[in-house]
């Protein structure tokens, strides 16, 4: 949500957005939860995707077509990022889960 919501707020087009798996919030982020117990991780998942979620219902189709540039995907609108790189991100660790779970 935050390399949306700085696409959003950036004054240009095409921002560059995106985070490598060296970046430092993203490995930070991973150690969180690795060390967390699923409940409390739960927790911080169902709060956060709410806020992130009501952010999302209140863009306007004009912000859902502003349009940041990946180092892989190349240009990508917002709705774009929102639909392969959020929501199919989210899909691929359900998927996860489920195979553990089994």
């Amino acid at each position: 949500m935050g390399e949306i919501e700085r696409i959003i707020a950036a004054p240009a087009e095409q921002v560059p957005f995106g985070r490598v798996p060296s970046d430092l919030i993203r490995l930070l982020t991973v150690d969180a939860i690795e060390v967390c117990r699923c409940p409390s991780y739960t927790h911080a998942w169902t709060s956060t995707s709410s806020g992130w979620s009501g952010v999302l219902l209140e863009l306007d189709d004009r912000q859902c077509s502003r349009r940041g540039s990946d180092r892989k995907r190349g240009d990508m609108t917002i709705r774009q990022i929102v639909d392969e790189m959020l929501a199919g991100h989210i899909e691929e660790h359900c998927t996860q889960m489920a195979a553990s779970l089994e």
